[in-house]
């Protein structure tokens, strides 16, 4: 929610939603700074880690402040499929590592 108490020349307080999305974004921006290995296999599944994270990340944040419920109930959907999408991707990085 807003702060409704403004100062003159002042903005007023983004909402908990927007600080939310923001430091989202910024996890984000530091989480994609992955070294590439030059090998496909490894890249791709270290990449699609980083993104599988966020995206359990950016389903939390919607559980937690959207109202529509199409949109809840997606993040939802996505929240519940971060776990196990994660394990597989732990198990491929561990065997593409040998």
């Amino acid at each position: 929610m807003t702060d409704d108490t403004r100062e003159p020349g002042k903005s007023p307080r983004p909402s908990d939603a927007t600080l939310a999305l923001e430091q989202h974004v910024i996890d984000l921006r530091f989480d994609l700074g992955v070294t590439l290995s030059g090998q496909a296999d490894r890249d791709v599944a270290a990449l699609l880690a980083v993104q599988q994270r966020a995206l359990g990340r950016l389903a939390t944040i919607a559980l937690q402040h959207a109202r529509d419920p199409e949109l809840r109930a997606l993040a939802q959907r996505i929240a519940d499929q971060t776990g196990s999408l994660e394990g597989s991707l732990k198990d491929i990085q561990a065997r593409l590592a040998r």
